[in-house]
């Protein structure tokens, strides 16, 4: 039986007894779940090598951060879902698109997996573009502002601490490693 210590629409904290098997005894955690189907992150790269990225202010690290089109997959089980759903994510958020073909997935990481079930499912969106239809923010994205950095620039700016968000930061490594860029 789970022990809701909060739960509402967009996070839930459980208090869960489970058996370690490294201290070979029960002990007891906080488990939290931001979504069950976990959320995905998309890499948009343009034809000419530019990452779509979205500099908006996060209040839990009091600053305004660079990072990636990214959104939770409530209630989407399907793969194909997961991709429509990216895919709307990116052009609300930056007012860039591609086809959905034009979607590859390049690995799954666990955000944090001592506290957090949530996986995160990571995507490239290839020769992106910029829509007529322009941006649709939610009132917390209200004030970001879409930067385009090329791909070795981005690179160059992990390296540096410039880029900080985890989540932004796994993506663009992964496609680095996978895509030879």
């Amino acid at each position: 039986m789970k022990k809701w210590i909060h739960k509402n629409t967009f996070l839930k904290v459980e208090h869960k007894h489970y058996y370690n098997p490294s201290a070979k005894k029960e002990e007891h955690y906080s488990i939290i779940t931001f979504s069950e189907e976990g959320f995905g992150i998309v890499v948009p790269i343009t034809s000419d090598n530019k990452v779509v990225f979205i500099k908006q202010y996060r209040p839990a690290a009091k600053k305004f951060v660079l990072n990636l089109p990214a959104g939770r997959f409530d209630n989407l089980k399907a793969f194909s879902q997961k991709v429509k759903r990216m895919k709307k994510e990116l052009e609300e958020e930056t007012g860039y698109s591609t086809r959905i073909s034009n979607f590859q997935k390049i690995g799954e990481v666990f955000l944090a997996p001592a506290r957090i079930t949530d996986k995160c499912m990571i995507f490239v969106a290839k020769n992106v573009y910029k829509t007529k239809r322009g941006r649709k923010l939610e009132s917390a994205e209200k004030g970001s502002k879409v930067i385009l950095i090329d791909f070795k620039k981005a690179i160059e700016m992990i390296k540096d601490n410039e880029i900080k968000c985890m989540p932004s930061i796994m993506a663009i490594l992964l496609v680095k490693e996978k895509l030879n860029l």
